[in-house]
């Protein structure tokens, strides 16, 4: 027997006891247990709880594409003298519709019919239109969420719901709530009925316009 305690028999070898040694962290358990990285982990999370989270933005409304090239005219300098911001910088006003509708729209918006692009603003709720009876020749559009050096409020403004799904939503829930959708119905039919004028204005005012283009070219030639 060894001073190790182990007994040597004849024609055998004897090895040494296996010693222990520390795994590489690579061979280290994946699922031991840390409580300091656990508690400092907890921490961190809840020192981040306020932080926007890098995929929140997928959950925002996108900015309608109109609405976005509409907001890059309007704020282009070089176009001051045919569209520009209002005087508060809460509207934007078109000084020059003619001038709008034969170089602007083709441009960007592949038509040269003013009307179309009315009618396009009054799809999404809350473009509204300031007062152009005095001033045929100026229009003027104003709306909450379209903002003069506030671009990213346009994600606020959204398309105007159909009387189809306003009847379908008032048909579900309390009578308080079909109350509600019942009234707001009725406004976005004032507001379409007053739309539809407006959008018949704008149409009147080119014609005259190019009634008097054409009395003008007329005269040069007698």
């Amino acid at each position: 027997m060894d001073p190790d305690g182990f007994q040597h028999l004849p024609g055998t070898t004897t090895f040494p006891p296996p010693q222990s040694f520390p795994l590489p962290l690579s061979m280290a358990s994946p699922f031991e247990f840390k409580a300091g990285v656990a508690g400092s982990r907890a921490a961190g999370e809840e020192s981040l709880s306020g932080v926007p989270k890098p995929l929140d933005f997928l959950h925002e409304n996108p900015i309608p594409p109109f609405l976005s090239k509409t907001y890059d005219l309007v704020d282009d300098p070089s176009l001051d003298s045919i569209i520009s911001w209002g005087e508060r910088g809460d509207s934007f006003v078109v000084w020059d519709p003619v001038e709008f509708a034969r170089t602007i729209l083709p441009r960007n918006f592949k038509h040269n019919n003013f009307s179309s692009f009315v009618r396009q603003l009054n799809t999404y709720v809350g473009i509204d239109l300031s007062y152009p009876w005095d001033a045929l020749d100026k229009w003027e559009f104003t709306n909450e969420g379209f903002v003069k050096g506030q671009r990213h409020l346009l994600k606020k403004i959204q398309r105007r719901k159909s009387h189809q799904s306003q009847q379908i939503g008032s048909s579900c829930g309390s009578p308080r709530e079909a109350g509600k959708v019942a009234l707001g119905g009725e406004i976005e039919r004032l507001r379409e009925e007053r739309s539809f004028m407006m959008q018949e204005l704008v149409e009147l005012h080119q014609q005259q316009r190019g009634t008097v283009q054409r009395m003008e070219i007329v005269k040069e030639k007698a």
